[in-house]
C-alpha cells in the first residue's frame, strides 16, 4: 500500500486457521494508513484498503496463498495428481455454450489435454446442496440445518477425507458469504484451505453481495478472479504434491441471464494459465454446472425444464494421465453420450485418489468395493474405467424421476385409457386458456381464442412412486393444431412456485393426491400470421389459436403494422 499523500485505511483478514465455510459476521478491524509500509505476520492472507480519506469503500483488494508448512512436509512426486472440480452455479451446457464461446473455443484446440464434452449430465435435485453433496460425499443421507453446525458433517464419506488419507493439499473454495452448502456439510470441513471470509469482508467494504444481477466487482477484478488465482497459487505454491481442490463460482447465479458474460475472458485466461502452469502433473478437472438456469419460465417449457436439468458437465484431462489408463479414450467418448450423474463424479475421484497408490482395474476388487464405497443401492461408476450400460435410467443412479431429463414411458392402448385422464386433459387446456385467453377482458381474449378439448390421440405412462402422464391431444378450435403435454400424480409435496415459471400444483381429489402440468407445447407448425401476432402482444404463440384476422384487425387495426411476410 503506498499512498501519495499518506492519507488511507485498510483492513487485514482473519488468521487463515479461523476459516469456516459459510456465512460468518467477522470483525474485521478498520485502521488508519500510517503513511509507510506496514509489516504483516505471517497469517493475514488478504487486505482490504483505500488512499481516499472516506471509510464507506475500500477500493483495493489484495489475496495471496499462503502454504502450510503441515502441507508442504507431505510427500512430493515427479508427476502428482491434480484434481480440481470447478463448479459453475446455475450454469447448464447449453448456456455455457451460448455465454462462454472464448472458453469453448479454447476447449476444441487443447494442447497436451483433451476434454469431453458430458451431453446427458442430469442433475440430482434443483438446489447446489442437492447436487454438489453427492458430488463430494457420495450416496449419503442429508439435510438442512437450520442452526450452525461448527463441525465436519460427513467427513468419514468425503473426497477430501481419501485426499487427505492419500497425502494430497486439499482445499474447499466459496465464492461468496452464503450459507448454501454449510448448512448441509457443516462449517468446519478438515480440508487444509477453506476460503469465504475474503467475500463476506468483500461486502462489508466493497458492498459486494451474491446474486446481484450486475457485475460483481472486487477492487479492480471481478470477484470470481479472485477465487482463480487462489487457486493457481495454492497449485504453485505446492507444486509437487497431489491437491484435491473444491472450487464454487457463483457468478451466474442470478436472475438476469447476463453476468455469465463476465466469466467468459477470465475463465478462459485461468484454464490457459493453470493448465500451461501444470503440465509437468496429472490433471483432472471437472468442470461442471451444479444445476442449470432457474430464471423466467423455466419450469413451462420443454426447453427451459432442461436447461435446469442438463447442467454443464466436461471433464479435462492431461493425456499423459489418459495414456494410463488402458481404452479410457473410447470409454470417455462412450461416457459423454450416455446419461450421467453426480455420484459417477464423485466415483471417478474415488478411483483416481485411489490410483494414485495401487493399479487399478475395471474388473478388480478394489474397484467393486470404490462402487460399493459411493452406494451399496445405485449404480454409479468411474467415468474413466467402466462404459456406462446403453439401458442406464435415471433411476439407477439416484436422479429422482421429478428431475430427470429422459423418462422412459410406456404407450398406452386407446381402449385402454383411464377415465382420469379426459378429465386431466380438460385442466391442461384450462390452463392454456388462462395464458392466453383468461380473462375476457384481458388484452389477449380477442387475439387468441378459448380452447376446448376434442380428443386425445395419443398417451404414453410411466408409474414409479409417481405418476407421470405424457398426452397428445387436440382441439375443436383448429383441424391442425396438436398439443403436447406431460402431468405428474403424485401424493408428494414440492415447493410452490412464482406462476410466472410454473403451472402451480392442484388438489387431485378422487385419486385423493396432487397434480402438476410440468410442460406444454405444440407439436404441429405454427409459424405465420398468428404466430406476428402473438409476439407483438408478447402471448406465448404456441399455446394460441387465433380468432379470424379480420376480427383482430377490426379490435386493434395498427397490429397490421407487426404482421410479416406471411400477411
Amino acid at each position: 500500500m503506498d499512498c501519495p499523500d499518506g492519507k488511507g485505511w485498510y483492513s487485514l483478514g482473519i488468521n487463515p486457521a479461523l476459516e469456516e465455510l459459510g456465512k460468518n459476521e467477522y470483525t474485521f478491524e478498520l485502521k488508519k494508513y500510517p503513511g509507510h509500509p506496514v509489516e504483516l505476520t505471517k497469517n493475514e492472507e488478504y487486505a482490504y484498503g483505500t488512499c481516499s480519506s472516506k471509510t464507506e469503500n475500500l477500493d483495493q483488494a489484495v489475496y495471496k496463498h499462503r502454504p502450510k508448512s503441515s502441507v508442504l512436509s507431505k510427500p512430493k512426486h515427479s508427476k502428482p495428481l491434480i484434481i480440481l472440480n470447478l463448479t459453475l452455479d446455475s450454469v447448464s451446457r447449453r448456456f455455457f455454450y451460448r455465454k462462454l464461446s472464448k472458453t469453448v473455443e479454447f476447449l476444441n484446440n487443447l494442447q497436451g489435454y483433451t476434454a469431453f464434452d458430458f451431453k446427458i449430465h442430469n442433475v440430482m435435485g434443483e438446489w447446489s446442496a442437492s447436487n454438489v453433496v453427492p458430488q463430494v460425499c457420495g450416496d449419503i443421507l442429508f439435510k438442512m440445518h437450520r442452526e450452525r453446525i461448527y463441525e465436519d458433517l460427513f467427513y468419514d464419506n468425503s473426497l477430501w477425507k481419501y485426499a487427505n488419507d492419500s497425502g494430497f493439499a486439499t482445499m474447499f473454495i466459496e465464492e461468496g458469504c452464503t450459507d448454501d452448502l454449510s448448512k448441509y456439510l457443516g462449517r468446519r470441513l478438515r480440508v487444509d484451505h477453506i476460503v469465504t471470509s475474503f467475500y463476506c469482508a468483500a461486502g462489508k467494504f466493497s458492498g459486494f453481495k451474491n446474486n446481484l444481477p450486475d457485475q460483481r466487482c472486487i477492487g479492480h477484478h471481478n470477484s470470481h478472479v479472485y477465487v482463480y488465482n487462489y487457486i493457481s497459487e495454492f497449485s504453485k505454491n505446492y507444486k509437487g504434491i497431489h491437491q484435491w481442490i473444491y472450487s464454487h463460482i457463483n457468478t451466474a447465479h442470478e436472475k438476469s441471464g447476463t453476468v455469465i458474460n463476465t466469466l467468459d475472458l477470465d475463465t478462459l485466461e485461468f484454464l490457459k494459465s493453470y493448465l500451461q502452469e501444470n503440465k509437468d502433473s496429472q490433471v483432472v478437472v471437472f468442470l461442471t454446472g451444479d444445476h442449470g438456469m432457474r430464471y423466467g419460465d423455466w419450469f413451462k417449457k420443454v426447453d427451459g425444464a432442461h436447461e435446469h436439468r442438463l447442467p454443464l458437465g466436461v471433464v479435462i484431462a492431461s493425456d499423459s494421465l489418459l495414456e494410463s489408463i488402458e481404452g479410457v479414450y473410447d470409454t470417455l467418448t462412450h461416457n459423454s453420450r450416455r446419461l450421467t450423474s453426480k455420484l459417477d463424479l464423485y466415483t471417478s475421484q474415488l478411483h483416481l485418489v485411489a490410483g494414485t497408490k495401487k493399479h487399478i482395474t475395471r474388473d478388480s476388487k478394489d474397484y467393486l468395493k470404490l462402487k460399493s464405497t459411493t452406494s451399496r443401492e445405485y449404480k454409479p461408476i468411474s467415468l474413466f474405467l467402466e462404459k456406462v450400460p446403453n439401458n442406464r435410467t435415471c433411476e439407477d443412479v439416484k436422479i429422482p424421476s421429478f428431475w430427470c431429463s429422459c423418462l422412459k414411458m410406456q404407450e398406452v392402448k386407446e381402449t385402454e385409457y383411464p377415465e382420469f385422464i379426459y378429465k386431466i386433459a380438460q385442466e391442461v387446456v384450462y390452463q392454456i386458456n388462462e395464458e392466453t385467453n383468461s380473462p375476457k377482458t384481458s388484452p389477449y381474449s380477442h387475439i387468441c381464442q378459448k380452447l376446448s378439448l376434442k380428443e386425445i390421440t395419443k398417451l404414453q405412462v410411466l408409474a414409479t412412486k409417481e405418476e407421470y402422464y405424457k398426452m397428445q391431444f387436440t382441439v375443436n378450435e383448429s383441424d391442425s393444431a396438436l398439443f403436447e403435454t406431460v402431468v405428474l400424480v403424485t401424493s408428494k409435496k414440492y415447493n410452490a412456485r412464482n406462476i410466472n415459471e410454473a403451472y402451480p400444483f392442484y388438489p387431485y381429489f378422487f385419486r385423493g393426491k396432487n397434480f402438476k402440468v410440468m410442460y406444454i407445447r405444440r407439436v404441429d407448425s405454427y409459424a405465420g400470421v398468428c404466430e406476428d401476432l402473438c409476439k407483438a402482444k408478447m402471448i406465448e404463440a404456441e399455446l394460441c389459436i387465433c380468432h379470424p384476422l379480420e376480427y383482430i384487425l377490426e379490435k386493434e387495426p395498427h397490429l397490421k403494422n407487426y404482421l410479416g411476410t406471411s400477411y
